[in-house]
Order: structure tokens, then C-alpha cells, then sequence
């Protein structure tokens, strides 16, 4: 049931919120995705390809979308300095 309300209260908040664009929600969903599958990990890590795949954006548009996320207070996002190995993504709770 958290992941219910979670969802829940996700897309109340976005409702009247102009800024939001397919493309953050399913960036949103598809981080919520693997959260869910990690029994909640925070952070939860991430793999950017396998979150491009998921969400079939292109990097460059992942990359802005996850910019603006955390911008917009959603996430904290700390990226892989290295190749290959996950980067690590905060969810705020709503």
C-alpha cells in the first residue's frame, strides 16, 4: 500500500504544477520502480543507461529532466563518477 500512496501523492502534487512534462513523470515513475523493487532504498542506485532504457528518453534528455527534478525538490541526485557504476538518487518523501 506505500507504493500506492506514494504514487498517489506524487501526482497530486503535480497536478496544477505547469513544469512537469511526460518525461519527468516517467523518469519519476521508473526511479519509484526501482525503489520499489530495493524494498525502499534511500537512496536507491541507479544505473543512467538502464533508467534511459526504462524510460526510452535519450541521455540528454534524462539528464535535463533529472536536473530539473532535483531543482524542483523532488530528488537529490549524485551522479557516478565512474563508468559502469551506479549513481545514487535520493527520493524525497511527500
Amino acid at each position: 500500500m506505500e507504493a500506492k500512496e506514494h504514487i498517489l501523492a506524487f501526482f497530486d502534487a503535480i497536478k496544477d504544477d505547469g513544469r512537469f512534462s511526460v518525461y519527468h513523470i516517467s523518469l519519476y515513475i521508473a526511479i519509484m520502480h526501482y525503489q520499489i523493487e530495493r524494498n525502499w532504498q534511500n537512496p536507491v542506485s541507479i544505473h543512467r543507461e538502464q533508467v534511459v532504457a526504462k524510460t526510452r528518453m535519450c541521455r540528454r534528455k534524462f539528464n535535463r529532466c533529472m536536473k530539473e527534478l532535483v531543482e524542483f525538490g523532488y530528488f537529490k541526485y549524485e551522479p557516478s563518477l565512474r563508468p559502469g557504476h551506479p549513481g545514487k538518487v535520493y527520493v524525497k518523501r511527500l
